[in-house]
């Protein structure tokens, strides 16, 4: 045998699990069900999951989270019993659980690939911590997929897709509500449009239960509910325990049946119909049901083209979802006997199709001999480019940081910039010169006077700045192509927007010349030095100066469309996602500036300044290195701020490659794995 997957559907209060040893796909029981809750305990003796967990949640409830997945997404960290716990670590425990039951199978043989679930809406810091939580619990990297794709996969087996068709989940599990539309590929299913509600999922509804039987419960016995509301009393709370068990059993057998009985106390006998909990209901199922609606218009799909509608998660079982949807679809939507089992089942398909990840880089730390500083590094796909201030380069494996191979250059050195092949090098003394990625070898070479910044490459030609103008380079073949005074030496790369190139000088201005022969367009009186290169959107150009305020300059015209002043020197250039602007200064202010108007959306604060570096956006992650060592990781999409402390010195701008960070600082290069629980780097 060599080797099994696991896939786990880590879910808001149940979890769920299947195996695949390349036979076939099986279900993981666990004390005899499919599904094991997913509260999680923590007490004197360590963590207990699942039903464990439950129990001794009745007689100490502080110490137990119910919906880890909620925790999970909302924070790093809770208070159990009086401790701070790792909401990570919560959810290891739950992953570890159910690897060690699926275990069992292979003779106690670990899982060589791993698959994770996760909702659609989900953001790069929710996957993220999902993937931390799976090496927290000593599990293989995962792969993520969306749960609206497996889901798609599952029924894709049981049902002709046609390539190029769409199909629609719509998703009701226990804590959240989640639809999407899809299209099917020639390798599977594509996303069109997400939706969803976190307010609505089954423990909504259980509370809905707990509510009429409690209605009943107190007009039946007064003293009796009266008792079982008693704070501080454990008997009652053991008894509230149970009852919200006994109200969950009853909603699902009213999915089958028209009443069910619920026991009180042991002492009351309570009766509650189908037609009472639908009533209750029926106003957040109405809502689902629009949301999907909305989803599929989202994707710009007809409800009359959609191949099929999937039914997922166990609050889908009841007879009111279908009913809903069969009235606005007009033909019946597809349902298992199980939908609580779907996603996990049709991860496993999914992974059929899709080959394994590659392993996960290492941490690592290159220290030169040099004595130089090492300059910022530069990604080259599966490789990075060290240099340091004196002329060294080298190309390291991105993996391990094992040297490729090193050259002396001999010169004074800006950060190096990989482009085109090629990798470029500008000097402080001798010009600019070209090294081929594969072996060092120079590409060519070619005289300057003083280049005060790094280069900047973009559609086959280098730009780089002097001591008093700017000049275009050949990227090929180190042909000069035109050169232009512009009165006063530049200290960060130019930046390349459309036809334009600008440089932000010493004496305060920002010029722009034409990309085809250097021609002046305009002149803009920043009035301050500016010591970072800036950004292009759409019509305008977004640079900052070192007295704070941050510019956005017409590109056509070069007049000034807004102007916002920053606490500090702005030193880093700025960055864009999406509609907004993203400025961080010498104080480590960080700030969210609406791009059409510098109107300010939010603000966050840094351990340290950024001075004299360069930011980072990989997706929707925004990597700000600072003056006291620091990276600090933004996610953009959700406005979270965490912080990786590499070294205890200013860092360099950063480098992305095979989801690793590279930085600089000192004398060494650091390989930095952003996971909030990575390892650190080591020496080599």
């Amino acid at each position: 045998m060599t080797g099994w997957t696991l896939a786990i559907d880590f879910g808001t209060s149940s979890t769920s699990a299947a195996v695949d040893d390349g036979t076939a796909v099986d279900l993981i029981e666990v004390d005899s069900s499919r599904y094991l809750p997913s509260a999680v305990y923590v007490g004197e003796e360590g963590m207990a999951v699942g039903r464990s967990a439950l129990s001794k949640a009745a007689v100490n409830p502080e110490r137990a989270v119910l919906l880890p997945k909620r925790a999970l997404a909302a924070q790093e960290h809770v208070r159990l019993g009086g401790q701070s716990v790792a909401t990570v670590d919560l959810v290891a425990a739950v992953l570890r659980h159910m690897a060690a039951e699926g275990a069992r199978r292979f003779g106690n043989v670990a899982p060589s690939r791993l698959v994770l679930t996760h909702p659609a809406r989900w953001g790069v810091t929710e996957r993220g911590a999902l993937a931390d939580a799976a090496t927290a619990a000593g599990l293989p990297d995962p792969q993520l997929v969306a749960e609206p794709v497996a889901a798609a996969s599952f029924y894709a087996l049981r049902g002709q897709v046609p390539v190029g068709s769409c199909v629609g989940v719509y998703d009701l599990g226990g804590g959240t509500y989640d639809t999407a539309v899809l299209r099917r590929t020639e390798n599977g299913f594509e996303l069109l449009a997400v939706g969803g509600d976190d307010a609505i999922g089954g423990e909504d509804f259980d509370d809905e239960l707990e509510r009429l039987v409690g209605a009943a419960a107190r007009q039946a016995d007064p003293e009796l509910w009266e008792g079982l509301q008693r704070p501080g009393d454990k008997v009652a709370a053991r008894a509230r325990w149970r009852l919200r068990g006994d109200v969950r059993v009853a909603k699902e057998e009213l999915s089958r049946t028209a009443s069910q009985q619920v026991i009180v106390f042991d002492r009351l006998d309570v009766s509650v119909t189908r037609g009472e909990l639908e009533r209750a209901i029926s106003g957040d199922i109405a809502a689902t049901v629009q949301e999907f609606v909305a989803t599929v218009e989202r994707a710009g799909v007809g409800l009359d083209e959609l191949a099929a509608v999937y039914l997922v998660g166990g609050a889908s079982r009841m007879p009111l979802v279908s009913d809903a949807i069969t009235e606005v679809l007009g033909r019946l939507p597809d349902l298992e006997s199980d939908p609580k089992c779907v996603v996990v089942q049709g991860a496993l398909q999914w992974a059929r199709l899709v080959p394994p990840a590659a392993p996960r880089p290492r941490p690592w730390r290159y220290t030169g001999r040099s004595s130089a500083s090492q300059l910022a590094p530069a990604a080259l796909g599966g490789a990075v480019v060290a240099a340091d201030s004196r002329g060294w380069v080298s190309v390291r494996d991105a993996a391990t940081g094992a040297k490729r191979w090193k050259t002396d250059l001999d010169r004074p050195l800006h950060r190096p910039v990989v482009a085109d092949g090629l990798i470029v090098l500008a000097s402080r003394e001798k010009g600019l010169t070209a090294l081929r990625p594969a072996d060092g070898k120079e590409a060519w070479r070619l005289r300057t006077e003083v280049l005060t910044c790094p280069p900047t490459v973009a559609d086959g030609t280098v730009y780089a700045a002097t001591m008093t103008g700017l000049l275009a380079v050949d990227t090929s073949s180190g042909r000069l192509r035109w050169q232009h005074n512009v009165g006063s030496p530049a200290w960060a790369a130019p930046t390349v927007h459309g036809a334009l190139v600008a440089v932000g000088l010493d004496d305060g201005r920002v010029v722009a010349v034409s990309t085809v022969n250097g021609a002046v367009r305009w002149s803009y009186p920043a009035g301050a030095e500016i010591w970072a290169s800036g950004i292009g959107y759409e019509d305008l150009l977004v640079i900052g100066d070192v007295s704070g305020r941050v510019h956005a300059i017409d590109a056509e015209r070069g007049l000034v469309r807004w102007v916002h002043e920053m606490p500090g020197d702005v030193e880093a250039a700025p960055v864009v996602h999406g509609s907004g602007v993203y400025a961080a200064d010498a104080t480590g202010t960080v700030r969210h500036l609406d791009a059409a108007t510098g109107a300010l959306r939010r603000s966050w604060q840094l351990p340290a300044g950024l001075r004299g570096t360069g930011t980072l956006l990989d997706g929707e992650l925004l990597y700000l290195p600072d003056s006291s060592g620091t990276l600090s990781v933004l996610d953009l999409g959700t406005g979270s701020l965490r912080a990786i402390e590499v070294t205890g010195g200013e860092l360099s701008a950063p480098a992305v490659d095979s989801a690793m960070i590279y930085v600089a600082s000192g004398e060494s290069v650091y390989a930095v794995d952003p996971r909030p629980r990575a390892p650190l780097a080591v020496a080599r």
